[in-house]
């Protein structure tokens, strides 16, 4: 199955839910995590919205959380971006 744009779009707004989720279970605010990672906060504050992450940011955050947490963070987000978009093929092949 291809996979578009959108299931991209929906990876980067599961992985930043994620990210703020991992970052509130820790009793941290965007800045203490942004620091930890070396970025800026209003850099995390666009991750965290879902929006595209860059891959000098996606790096400084690997080794802010840690390769296990930030694994298992990228390969869940996408896991259910793909699963969501087939999903919806299904759906709309059910209707037509």
């Amino acid at each position: 199955m291809e996979h578009t744009a959108d299931t991209a779009v929906e990876a980067s707004r599961i992985f930043g839910a994620l990210i703020r989720k991992y970052r509130n279970a820790h009793g941290l605010n965007q800045s203490d995590l942004a620091d930890a990672c070396g970025l800026n906060r209003s850099t995390l504050a666009r991750f965290e919205a879902g929006l595209t992450p860059s891959w000098s940011g996606l790096l400084r955050l690997r080794f802010g959380l840690g390769s296990d947490e930030f694994r298992r963070c990228l390969e869940y987000a996408f896991d259910k971006a793909i699963e969501q978009s087939q999903e919806q093929t299904v759906s709309v092949l059910e209707g037509f």
